[in-house]
């Protein structure tokens, strides 16, 4: 028996066929965009996988994602009352890590571990310690009266340790104001109260001028909650920016006429003159 021959189609339809195959990627890039768009949505709404803790014997109720990042990279060296930071992490395989290093320290787990064997490398500094288990962290925690760390979302924590609110947390649960970005139609923050920052005696010394540029979270009352760098200056000038920007007062960005909290970059100038 002769075998069947495959059906074909006719020729008058193989430019469409041409065609269609030209559109397939065109369709599974737009489809992949659309699931990632989806996916980081997702990302947005979801809750903080994970709690920060400090000793129940801190005085802070607060600090901003800006304020906790400087303290795990070992560069605020002390809490407001004077007392030593001790912050303390969980091991890189821990989920609550990944978490964290990425919604605190705007980098995956991989990348910390990386600046940190730099630092070491350079002999600049140490990172924290590692505990192996929650139950580690928080007994470094309870040992330390300035100890800082964090467990898993839903952790039972023991006395002697107590949550430390997240002032600017996307997605954080506790009904934390939405914060802009910029857009059409939105009035810019004013500046009200603005001290100069200080010079650090080294960068006096070495004569560096230049600017710092900061990107700040200016809450509907016209606070800075939280600031990070984004340009930095060497010698402790970007230390001396964030401490300056962090005591400016604004007339708070409006949204339809109403005001709100927003994103928003500043520019610290360091001059001699």
């Amino acid at each position: 028996m002769k075998p069947i021959p495959e059906l074909r189609s006719p020729r008058r339809n193989r430019p469409w066929r041409r065609l269609a195959r030209r559109w397939r990627p065109l369709r599974l890039a737009t489809f992949a965009m659309l699931g990632l768009a989806a996916l980081g949505r997702a990302s947005a709404a979801a809750p903080a996988d994970f709690v920060v803790v400090v000793n129940a014997g801190n005085p802070a109720t607060g600090l901003s994602v800006a304020e906790l990042s400087q303290m795990f990279l070992q560069k605020t060296p002390r809490w407001p009352s004077g007392e030593k930071v001790m912050a303390v992490d969980l091991t890189e395989d821990s989920p609550a890590r990944e978490a964290f290093s990425k919604a605190i320290l705007d980098r995956p787990t991989s990348a910390v571990k990386a600046y940190w064997q730099k630092m070491i490398f350079s002999g600049r500094d140490v990172p924290p310690p590692e505990k192996t288990s929650s139950a580690d962290v928080l007994a470094f925690v309870r040992s330390n009266p300035g100890g800082i760390g964090y467990v898993p979302a839903g952790t039972d924590l023991p006395s002697g340790v107590r949550a430390l609110q997240v002032t600017d947390l996307g997605g954080a649960a506790g009904g934390e104001e939405q914060v802009y970005t910029l857009e059409a139609g939105m009035t810019l923050p004013e500046p009200i109260v603005k001290p100069e920052p200080a010079y650090t005696d080294a960068a006096r010394r070495a004569r560096i001028e230049g600017t710092v540029t900061v990107e700040a979270t200016i809450d509907k009352q016209g606070n800075v909650v939280g600031a990070k760098v984004l340009e930095a200056l060497p010698m402790g000038l970007d230390r001396s920016a964030l401490t300056a920007v962090r005591k400016w007062k604004f007339k708070p960005a409006t949204r339809n006429g109403q005001p709100v909290a927003v994103k928003y970059v500043l520019s610290v100038k360091f001059s001699l003159q």
